[in-house]
């Protein structure tokens, strides 16, 4: 996947499916915002890679095997 194409603007609305949340990363999320969990569980139902500048987020998208691609925050520091 080709960061620049997501900042290019080339994103589509995807449908989440809300069971996915609960089954999938309802436990390891407990701590993080519910909006990262949702981005979590639906590139985990889509298959596909996690787009984000978030620490937290690409660590925990990382350890439920989730693939991340780490793009700069606003201080050009990269996601670990």
């Amino acid at each position: 996947v080709d960061p620049a194409a997501l900042l290019r603007g080339r994103l589509s609305v995807k449908h989440l499916d809300v069971t996915g949340v609960r089954t999938n990363v309802e436990r390891p999320c407990a701590a993080a915002p519910l909006a990262d969990c949702c981005a979590i569980a639906l590139a985990q139902q889509q298959v596909t890679p996690l787009a984000t500048t978030d620490r937290p987020m690409a660590r925990l998208a990382r350890q439920l095997g989730v693939e991340v691609i780490a793009l700069p925050d606003s201080r050009g520091q990269m996601p670990e």
